[in-house]
């Protein structure tokens, strides 16, 4: 019972330590992948080149970038870096008939930024976008930890139970461990989430150990879709899924006059301005 205990505690250590040693490995991929890393700018059109085996060379026009999703994992965090995504919508992608592009032709990518970097690129690529100044909104704590520790606790219970009375019953030890890191982990995302507008801008943030932050103008917004369930619509929340024409974002558990506010400067961008979407 102890070396099987014990076994089982060392593969759930090494299956962490994993999971924590891929954004190592990835590091070292964009290495490679990104050497002698090169921005350029003609009138609308940037250009990136880079690459240490194989050189690759990428343009995209201002008009074009939808979203700027910076992302930093525990690692980059480490080295006070980011890495900015410009997602575009792709010629002939579907956003009419609601299916959305992906994959790498839908981004364009500027690696290892510093803070002062992030900043004058995010305005270079959206003008008078002033990341500085965003207070997030948080979502709704209470209903987001429930959720998490509910759909945590029944297997974990099960797991425990099945195996404190056919093997040992220091599994029992299970249950406490689980639920205990999942609220670890639930309230570091909670921490992570948030919603604001900040002018013509949308701002997403959400992660866990690392963040992503996602930019947007408002007036590209191709759709908002609020849901409620039963108990949300008690508590005044709602589900917001964002559609762009480059991806969706979506945020759970928002007050649902955010949700709403959201959604109505959205089609008033859209309805008023001039410039072009895509």
């Amino acid at each position: 019972g102890r070396s099987l205990l014990g076994n089982t505690l060392l593969l759930i250590g090494a299956a962490l330590a994993a999971f924590l040693l891929l954004p190592l490995v990835s590091v070292l991929g964009a290495l490679f992948k990104h050497y002698g890393y090169r921005l350029s700018v003609d009138g609308e059109t940037y250009r990136k080149a880079g690459g240490l085996l194989t050189r690759h060379e990428d343009s995209l026009k201002r008009h074009k970038i939808q979203a700027i999703v910076l992302k930093q994992n525990f690692v980059a965090r480490l080295f006070r870096r980011s890495n900015m995504q410009l997602r575009v919508a792709s010629a002939g992608s579907g956003v009419e008939s609601g299916q959305l592009p992906g994959g790498a032709r839908a981004t364009f990518l500027v690696p290892a930024l510093h803070p002062p970097e992030v900043n004058e690129l995010c305005e270079e690529f959206f003008p008078a976008c002033d990341i500085e100044s965003v207070r997030f909104s948080r979502i709704n704590r209470r209903r987001f930890m429930t959720l998490i520790l509910g759909i945590v606790s029944f297997p974990a219970l099960a797991i425990s139970l099945s195996l404190g009375l056919i093997i040992s019953w220091k599994f029992a030890a299970i249950l406490p461990i689980a639920l205990g890191l999942a609220w670890l982990l639930a309230n570091r995302y909670w921490k992570q989430s948030g919603y604001a507008v900040v002018g013509d801008y949308g701002f997403i943030r959400h992660g866990i150990i690392g963040t992503v932050r996602t930019i947007f103008p408002l007036f590209k917004v191709q759709r908002i879709d609020i849901s409620q369930t039963p108990g949300q619509r008690r508590r005044g929340l709602a589900h917001l899924s964002i559609h762009l024409a480059s991806h969706s974002l979506s945020i759970p558990y928002v007050r649902i006059a955010d949700a709403e506010q959201l959604r109505d400067l959205a089609l008033y961008y859209a309805e008023t301005t001039v410039q072009p979407w895509y």
